[in-house]
């Protein structure tokens, strides 16, 4: 999910990931930013995360039929549009040699007053 404050000018950033296999994953996770105008904004870097909502820490491990969230918050001097959200925030997981990037939907801006 992603959510924007716009007062604070936060960008809010959760992603679930699970393991649907039948063996032991172990990964790295980064938010990764898909949208060009994203990319250009102050404060909006690649950012590997380094801890989950298990307190596991990375390279994660998953067992078959786990998952876990992480979460990071970005803070930036500009403006968010609703266009450069929707589908403009990734998460990159790379394990077993191999890179993996999905997008992380959409979920809802805040503006509050």
């Amino acid at each position: 999910m992603v959510r924007w404050y716009a007062e604070e000018k936060a960008l809010e950033i959760h992603a679930v990931i699970a393991n649907p296999t039948d063996k032991d994953v172990s990964f790295a996770a980064y938010i990764v930013f898909l949208n060009p105008h994203l990319r250009n904004k102050d404060g909006l870097k690649r950012v590997e995360i380094k801890a989950d909502d298990r307190n596991g820490a990375t390279p994660f491990l998953l067992q078959p039929g786990q998952e876990t969230m992480v979460e990071h918050v970005f803070y930036t001097t500009k403006t968010m549009e609703r266009a450069w959200l929707s589908k403009g925030v990734g998460i990159e997981i790379a394990a077993d040699g191999k890179r993996y990037t999905l997008p992380i939907r959409y979920a809802e801006i805040e503006e509050l007053p």
